[in-house]
């Protein structure tokens, strides 16, 4: 082949790689971008809204999780304001730069077509997309920790990695989740196990060792008392002790769990390195969830808690660019393209839903309770779900005793102080003190109108109007 040749096959080749990238690119975009106004914020998203948003700094360690996307959100907010679609959009660029990095490794492993498959699917993923449409931590999350798995892949398949840039790479994944402790501990035992050449590895084994000791060090500093919620349904909801249904979520269901186990099991017996970190790991992940939701008695499986789970997806996606048969009459690498189709084909159809979702209509409940005279809403939720929907509105928030001698006093004092009194829950909420509630409206003579207002399949707001006797609401001027 002559030289214009060869340069001109070049170009044909740089062209494809840019275009195929430009197109997961492109899907990625779309499914983590559109129309994310549509959606109000759940409770959690309210909450990182008021941590951020809040004029006192010290705010950002408020929330039960490291101040890094707290901080991160407070500029971005700064810039571009508090409404869905532009605090999402954080999330959303995070998510795609996940998928960037999953291109590039998928093209140092397999080329053209390593870029394509781990494009198409991570732009898919259906998880992934969930948590890039949120104002929350996890999509961050999910990027921290894909940049540590690459890292601690190259490490294991020999290469040299600036000791620097891995350093960078545990302190963004440790200051993005207290969950970090996950993965760090996943690719220090891989690195031990895998990794026979000790002597190049001793600089990552004790930074990582060093920020895995600093994680446990950091584990006091969790309000526990917050999570008290997850004794509760650990013994209500036998389910979310085991992690089945975390795990059909993470793979798309029962077929794509399927699908996943058999290329994993495929690539296993060709000894692909990227499938043996990534299906081990993902297997003693979930199980050492299992033993330790028992030992606390707490459910742990919800599904964004496990959004580290996704590289280890992905490296056995990786495991399938390998460039590793030879042999004539070799259907491996048709089985794989198969199941790679499948992969892409139930990810796909799950993030057609994701899209679709709605959230509990926290943004309807204030615009119903705005239109009362001199409105107060007391409610057992945190009082960071006030931002942004109520603050705008200038409606009150207030905690609602619901234990003691005073319980449901303030209900009372309100109401004769001339306000009109709302109780806004969630089901959860109302739960518990549902029967009280009722108990002191009969004995104080008062009345409760309540509207149960939900979108989708979501959880139900609760919305409850209290009136009590001998008071007349006073009208502003």
């Amino acid at each position: 082949m002559t030289d214009i040749e060869q340069s001109h096959s070049n170009k044909i080749q740089t062209a494809a790689v840019l275009f195929t990238a430009l197109g997961c690119l492109s899907i990625s975009l779309y499914l983590r971008t559109f129309n994310l106004s549509f959606n109000s914020y759940w409770i959690d998203e309210m909450s990182s809204i008021h941590f951020a948003g809040h004029q006192y700094w010290g705010a950002l360690f408020w929330d039960n999780s490291p101040p890094l996307y707290h901080l991160l959100l407070k500029f971005w907010m700064f810039f571009f304001g508090a409404s869905e679609a532009a605090t999402r959009s954080l999330s959303g660029l995070f998510s795609v730069a996940t998928t960037v990095i999953w291109m590039r490794a998928g093209y140092r492993r397999g080329g053209i077509i390593g870029l394509m498959w781990c494009g198409l699917i991570h732009s898919v993923l259906g998880l992934s997309i969930t948590h890039a449409r949120e104002t929350r931590m996890y999509a961050l999350f999910e990027l921290t920790s894909t940049v540590f798995f690459v890292y601690v892949l190259e490490i294991c398949e020999g290469n040299r990695v600036r000791i620097r840039n891995f350093i960078f790479s545990l302190a963004a994944l440790l200051l993005s989740h207290f969950l970090a402790i996950f993965p760090i501990g996943i690719g220090l035992t891989a690195i031990l196990v895998i990794y026979r050449r000790k002597e190049h590895i001793r600089p990552y084994v004790i930074a990582m060792f060093s920020i895995f000791v600093l994680a446990f060090c950091c584990l006091p500093f969790i309000s526990w008392s917050s999570l008290s919620w997850q004794e509760v349904k650990f013994d209500f909801e036998n389910s979310s002790r085991w992690p089945w249904i975390v795990i059909g979520q993470t793979l798309a269901e029962q077929f794509g769990t399927i699908v996943v186990g058999l290329l994993a099991l495929i690539l296993l017996v060709r000894k692909s390195r990227p499938a043996l970190i990534g299906t081990i790991a993902f297997v003693a992940c979930f199980a050492i969830a299992t033993a330790a939701g028992f030992a606390m008695s707490r459910a742990v499986f919800l599904q964004r808690y496990f959004i580290f789970v996704l590289p280890l997806v992905m490296l056995v996606i990786l495991g399938a660019q390998q460039k590793t048969w030879h042999r004539k009459f070799d259907l491996t690498p048709i089985a794989i393209t198969i199941l790679l189709a499948l992969i892409l084909f139930a990810h796909g159809k799950r993030s057609l839903d994701v899209i679709q979702w709605e959230n509990p209509p926290w943004d309807e409940t204030a615009v119903i309770i705005n239109a009362s005279e001199r409105p107060i809403v007391f409610t057992t939720r945190p009082l960071s779900l006030r931002s942004p929907y109520f603050d705008n509105l200038g409606i009150e928030v207030l905690k609602l005793k619901t234990l003691g001698e005073d319980a449901f006093l303030d209900i009372l004092q309100a109401t004769y102080s001339g306000h009109t009194v709302w109780i806004l829950e969630n089901s959860w909420g109302i739960y518990y003190y549902d029967k009280d509630l009722n108990h002191f409206i009969s004995t104080h003579g008062c009345s409760k109108e309540t509207r149960h207002l939900r979108r989708g399949w979501n959880d139900i707001l609760v919305l409850l109007k209290i009136s009590c006797p001998l008071f007349t609401p006073l009208k502003d001027d």
